[in-house]
């Protein structure tokens, strides 16, 4: 099906005559830039007019149960045509935040644990080489047979 471009001119013109009306009832709020749809709107808006006249059109061909509600609005005033670029925005998703190395260190702690140990001593080149490791076994040693003798002081 198609729509001649003298059914477009209709429908605009009945637009304008039933906005004309509720300006004169004071439904619409009056403004100059909506004056006779801005001496033939600018391309962009016409592109939106056409747009929303086919959506409409849709609608009703398939019997859209929203276009039988009375608050239901097919058309938008040209005084809403600023306001649909924020409305299609889609709603952006919380900022991620970035990752800091404490939040990183807090994350493997909370999964693995605090004991470390056995991954620091796993032979990795490019983080120890083997004098390094055999340095950390003693060290670990040593502190181990120290706390031993503390504990048996203390007893």
């Amino acid at each position: 099906m198609r729509i001649s471009p003298s059914d477009l001119n209709t429908t605009r013109r009945e637009f304008l005559q039933r906005c004309k009306n509720l300006k004169k009832q004071g439904l619409i709020s009056d403004s100059d830039d909506s004056d006779e749809s801005s001496d033939e709107s600018s391309g962009d808006d016409a592109v939106q007019d056409d747009l929303q006249f086919y959506d409409a059109l849709v609608r009703v061909k398939k019997n859209d149960s929203t276009i039988l509600q009375k608050d239901a609005k097919l058309f938008s005033s040209s005084e809403d045509h600023g306001d649909e670029p924020e409305k299609k925005k889609p709603k952006v998703a919380k900022k991620v935040k970035p990752l800091y190395l404490k939040d990183v260190n807090t994350r493997q702690l909370m999964e693995d644990g605090p004991e470390i140990e056995g991954e620091l001593l796993k032979e990795n080149p490019k983080m120890f080489n083997t004098e390094q490791v055999e340095n950390l076994k003693a060290f670990f040693e040593a502190e181990n047979r120290g706390l031993d003798r503390l504990l048996l002081m203390m007893m």
